[in-house]
């Protein structure tokens, strides 16, 4: 797939279930695994499906397939997959409503990326949840430890979105920034 005379573009690949009790992998696995893909100048952030990669400009939904299509052969299961340019990335975080907003140990700033931007807005009906708007194909939102958890808030947008979502804390996002 790569080239190494035409022009790349960085992306960040966001792998759902990464990490679980079934899907546990070693993180130089998967930079293989995407090297043997095609792609060039592979990082991982994180033991949770975060993959920074090098590659010729394509559309985001191309990359996808390519890589959901890879992976059971490469890694032994299958992940669905949410691709972004990683300046697609970093201009999210620069509009984003979680920029100003710093992980307590009560509240806990998320963004769940979706594979396609969303006829309308998301419907939250969690104690605990506050939604602070979508951007694209992102929900950002926070959750207060104090009366719910983490993965009721995932509940609830798979519920709202279907399984094809992943979510990440926005610490995760700032280290994936910060990687490059």
């Amino acid at each position: 797939m790569a080239n190494k005379n035409k022009p790349m573009t960085t992306y960040v690949a966001f792998l759902r279930g990464i990490g679980g009790t079934d899907t546990k992998i070693k993180m130089q696995v998967l930079i293989e695994a995407f090297e043997g893909m095609g792609f060039r100048n592979v990082k991982t952030v994180i033991a949770s499906g975060n993959v920074i990669f090098d590659a010729e400009p394509s559309g985001e939904a191309d990359l996808e397939r390519i890589i959901e299509k890879a992976l059971p052969d490469a890694v032994g299961f299958g992940a669905d997959t949410i691709v972004y340019t990683f300046d697609e990335l970093q201009r999210m975080a620069r509009s984003s409503p979680l920029r100003d907003i710093k992980a307590t140990p009560k509240i806990r700033p998320f963004v769940t990326f979706l594979k396609e931007i969303p006829k309308s807005m998301p419907k939250f009906s969690g104690k605990g949840f506050k939604l602070l708007g979508r951007k694209g194909r992102a929900v950002f939102s926070t959750v207060d430890l104090s009366a719910a958890a983490t993965p009721d808030l995932m509940g609830l947008l798979d519920r709202q979105y279907g399984k094809k979502t992943t979510t990440r804390s926005w610490m995760t996002i700032e280290k994936i920034l910060q990687k490059t």
